[in-house]
């Protein structure tokens, strides 16, 4: 059984992840204060505490592959587009694969797939921490530390970091609150609800006034606030999943099973965006108006239709690591 809430989490970080590469105004500064952050506290939620070698192992898996995948079509699709130029040069294009940012493809953006590898890393400096530090207060002080020298680290040195440290270190503080979460507490509203909705609203538009954070890049408007910013927006989707799910549970378990192949959609938008594949499409169909503009709203149908298309394919179930699956029931949830 699949706990619905956090497929609705993931379905809701995932469209808003879309959408925040296709708008440029206050929409996208409100989305980046909290969307990539609640990818990374889903990651600590779901935490299990393996040995640090079967971690590596299981987590290659999960990440690697899928990244591997989106790199190689991306470059087969670059290599058929340019077929006829003698200006490609494979070298350069493949070498930045190999320390975490992708493909280095010119005229194209690449780096969309920086999170499979930021989270992967993540995911194992977690479990060092876990298995060496033995108390969750000390591994609150490491959390903590860890995400002020990846902040350092992108602040002075950039992306010239190989295999995306800064982001992974940064991201720390999100994977460990998930965790917490699991731990401490559940989705269920208590009576003291209510102070955390209050501080959440706080923060989340204390970030959003003083501008997003763009955890790829290693910018931040104010770092401190920036973190409880996103924290508050993770508190804020998550309890209005919860609550979208008790009131109607039928609609909310298909939004659901979408979200439950975030990582597959996350893919798919990938290599659409990278070469605007969606947009040369429709204006193909649409060829009568001059000036075709895509919109946000097809760039997310395609991706979404594309990835249910693929999760059909029992291979592609197997790369991505995708199961068939009932979700926990209602009756559950409410007890």
């Amino acid at each position: 059984m699949r706990n619905t809430t956090f497929d609705i989490m993931k379905f809701v970080a995932i469209i808003a992840m879309i959408v925040g590469h296709c708008v440029h105004d206050w929409r996208q500064i409100c989305i980046y204060v909290w969307h990539m952050p609640l990818f990374f506290f889903i990651g600590g939620y779901f935490f299990k505490p393996y040995s640090i070698s079967y971690a590596i192992k299981y987590n290659a898996k999960r990440l690697l592959i899928p990244y591997l995948i989106c790199s190689i079509i991306t470059l087969l699709f670059f290599c058929a587009i340019h077929f006829f130029s003698h200006n490609i040069d494979i070298f350069s294009s493949i070498t930045p694969l190999f320390f975490g940012g992708g493909l280095f493809l010119s005229n194209y953006s690449i780096y969309h797939i920086w999170f499979f590898i930021a989270l992967f890393l993540c995911s194992i400096i977690y479990t060092v921490i876990y298995n060496y530090i033995p108390h969750n207060y000390s591994r609150t002080i490491i959390a903590i530390l860890i995400t002020t020298i990846g902040y350092f680290l992108g602040e002075y040195y950039g992306t010239n970091i190989p295999f995306l440290i800064p982001q992974a270190c940064v991201a720390i503080i999100f994977f460990h609150a998930g965790y917490l979460y699991k731990i401490y507490d559940s989705i269920t509203p208590k009576s003291y609800s209510f102070i955390w909705w209050i501080l959440s609203i706080i923060f989340a538009f204390w970030s959003f006034s003083v501008g997003s954070i763009d955890i790829a890049t290693n910018k931040y408007s104010l770092f401190p606030i920036n973190i409880l910013g996103a924290l508050g927006g993770i508190f804020i989707v998550m309890q209005l999943s919860y609550f979208s799910h008790i009131s109607l549970p039928k609609l909310t378990n298909k939004v659901a099973f979408v979200g439950s192949i975030s990582i597959l959609i996350f893919s798919v938008h990938f290599i659409e965006s990278t070469f605007g594949i969606s947009k040369y499409i429709t204006s193909n169909l649409l060829f009568f108006i001059d000036n075709y503009r895509e919109t946000t709203i097809e760039k997310i149908l395609f991706a979404l239709i594309v990835s249910l298309l693929l999760y059909q394919i029992p291979i592609v179930r197997h790369l991505f690591r995708l199961s068939k699956h009932q979700y926990i029931d209602i009756k559950q949830l409410k007890s």
